[in-house]
């Protein structure tokens, strides 16, 4: 089976510009990842040694949202009947696995070079360094306004993911910009070593917070947990609030889908009359579950007692 099927549909105004905006700040973040690689490589600096690595990384991530992206605003992925929840996560779970390795990783690698008493770069190369990332959080802050006007109240997980994601890119250049500032203009190679030490942890620390969060988001949707307790008993709680309340359930499973849940619920038909007594209490159960949380996809089975 193909994974992608032929475009269903054309994209809207609004989905294009969106489109647009995560497209040329890939292009711009692909550029200023080549340009920290060579001074990696050029100036030994542990900070743009770690940002490189942790931009690859996050480049991957954002590549593969914006094909995904492509694909929803298309209806390329129509035919997944139960959404593509598992597709996202099986990516998040790879890409999470990856940040968290490499994180630790740099950190050993950083502990390494200072017990090694490796010297410290060089105030120019520094300084090359410094301003090689003040172009990235120039680039990280106009591509986070982009992000942000193209933004609207429907939008998509993966669009969701990408502004969060380019905050905290901005965020961290705006720290690394510190810390690489300090460590060129200083006078001591010491502090210089230090401040290019302690930029390199930030990122490995944000690259192992960030793998683990990714990794805990997708696991639980990977091995079809069950909702949190709080969750199912809101949802337990609606249900019983109904006319029929639960004695003609049979068994209730959920599910989490991305950030959508998923709850199936077995109807006995002993219990429920007639068929348009039947139907009237599928109404009942989908107009509680809806005035709960509209993003809930409930399915009603009706269980076969025959024996």
């Amino acid at each position: 089976m193909r994974f992608l099927r032929e475009a269903t549909r054309e994209p809207s105004q609004i989905e294009r510009a969106k489109e647009r905006s995560i497209f040329y700040t890939i292009i711009a973040d692909l550029i200023i990842t080549a340009l920290q690689l060579l001074v990696a490589a050029l100036t030994g600096s542990l900070t743009m040694l770690s940002e490189s690595i942790r931009c690859i990384l996050m480049d991957t991530v954002e590549i593969y949202s914006y094909w995904m992206l492509r694909g929803v605003h298309r209806g390329r992925m129509h035919h997944f009947q139960f959404g593509i929840g598992k597709i996202e996560q099986f990516a998040w779970m790879i890409f999470g696995t990856s940040l968290f390795l490499s994180g630790l990783w740099l950190t050993a690698h950083v502990f390494q070079s200072v017990f090694e008493y490796q010297p410290a770069p060089s105030p120019v190369g520094l300084a090359f360094a410094a301003f090689v990332n003040a172009i990235n959080f120039l680039i990280n802050i106009l591509s986070f306004y982009a992000i942000l006007s193209a933004s609207d109240q429907k939008e998509s997980d993966i669009f969701r993911a990408q502004r969060r994601s380019r905050g905290l890119k901005t965020l961290t250049s705006a720290i690394l910009q510190v810390t690489l500032t300090i460590a060129a203009i200083s006078s001591d190679p010491v502090v210089a070593k230090v401040m290019d030490g302690i930029g390199a942890l930030l990122v490995a620390a944000i690259m192992v917070v960030t793998g683990g969060a990714m990794m805990a988001r997708a696991l639980p949707d990977l091995l079809d947990a069950p909702l949190s307790g709080t969750s199912f008993e809101r949802i337990m709680a609606a249900i019983a609030a109904t006319a029929g309340a639960t004695m003609d359930i049979s068994a209730i499973r959920t599910r989490r889908s991305g950030r959508f849940p998923q709850v199936e619920i077995t109807l006995s038909h002993i219990h429920t009359g007639s068929v348009a007594e039947l139907q009237e209490r599928i109404r009942e159960l989908r107009r509680a579950i809806a005035d709960l949380d509209e993003q809930i996809e409930l399915s009603v089975v009706i269980a076969d007692e025959k024996k």
